[in-house]
């Protein structure tokens, strides 16, 4: 009994990550939209308070200053054993560098 149900626990994590995956690559292909959409003066001068870094942003392989377009699902510099599925909010055992980064105000 235990073996069936170690077996369909570990079916539905799988069904999950997958949909994690899906869902973190629709939301960076959002946020180029939004991104791209919002920029005053051309993308350039502005507030100063624009960064090219993603403050809510984390990579399995690159930690937690990462690009606006780049995450655990969009890297394609992988290191080896890199999970997806990572997020700041679950590093999965990830990177954890930069970790206490802030962007400047």
């Amino acid at each position: 009994m235990k073996e069936i149900t170690l077996k369909n626990l570990m079916a539905q994590l799988t069904a999950e990550k997958e949909t994690t995956v899906k869902l973190l690559d629709i939301i960076a292909k959002a946020g180029l939209r939004a991104t791209g959409n919002n920029q005053t003066g051309g993308g350039s001068g502005g507030s100063g308070t624009s960064t090219k870094y993603d403050p809510n942003g984390y990579c399995w392989s690159h930690g937690y200053k990462v690009s606006k377009n780049h995450n655990s699902a969009t890297c394609k510099t992988r290191k080896p054993g890199h999970q997806e599925g990572a997020t700041r909010n679950n590093i999965m055992g990830g990177c954890e560098d930069n970790k206490h980064w802030k962007p400047k105000s």
